[in-house]
């Protein structure tokens, strides 16, 4: 694995399949964090998400370096994938903490997941190896975080960045394309090309 020296954003999901929001979303955070890179990590199974993959783990993999193909501050790991099994937040962070000495982690979530936050795995230790960079997401409050209090809960809301908004979700993309609708604009046009020239995301 290559050296990384700076800040650098971890940015986690299902990414099934990546979209537009998904890289708006990296630049914001980018920007808002002073990150000097941000790794996209697809996770091979979300502990919250188990048996709701789609798209074959390559396939994701291979839409996420289209995506990213013309970004230089953003790169892709399939340190998740390639260790298989349910995928842990706090030991993924711990992994590149160890890979990458001297880096400033910062792990990129939306507001969704800071609201269950607390159901993670080790939370409470979590939010005390990184910063946290949560992005604003249509109808989920940023004013509080469930389950956690004093310092830790005011460090998690100072990292809140609520200029930030977009409604465009994983499911909707596959939702479009299962009923055979264009899903040109809000997924990159490689990504597009992709999905059609494997025919993935419709209904046999």
């Amino acid at each position: 694995m290559d050296a990384k020296r700076g800040r650098i954003g971890l940015f986690g999901g299902s990414f099934d399949p990546v979209h537009n929001g998904h890289l708006a979303a990296a630049r914001r955070a980018r920007e808002a964090g002073g990150l000097d890179e941000v790794v996209f990590i697809p996770a091979a199974a979300s502990p919250l998400k188990v048996g709701r993959m789609v798209a074959p783990d390559a396939d994701r993999l291979a839409m996420l370096r289209l995506a990213i193909a013309d970004e230089s501050a953003f790169s892709v790991s399939d340190y998740e994938i390639a260790k298989a099994g349910v995928s842990y937040t706090i030991d993924t962070v711990r992994h590149f903490e160890a890979a990458w000495p001297g880096v400033r982690l910062v792990l990129i979530i939306g507001a969704d997941s800071l609201a269950t936050l607390h159901r993670w795995r080790e939370a409470e230790a979590l939010a005390g190896l990184c910063e946290i960079l949560t992005l604003a997401r249509p109808g989920w409050p940023v004013d509080r975080v469930p389950g956690f209090e004093g310092e830790t809960a005011a460090r998690l809301l100072a990292g809140v960045v609520e200029d930030f908004s977009q409604d465009v979700s994983s499911s909707e993309v596959r939702r479009r394309l299962e009923a055979g609708r264009s899903v040109d604009g809000i997924v990159p046009a490689a990504v597009a090309a992709y999905i059609r020239g494997k025919n993935l995301y419709v209904s046999v």
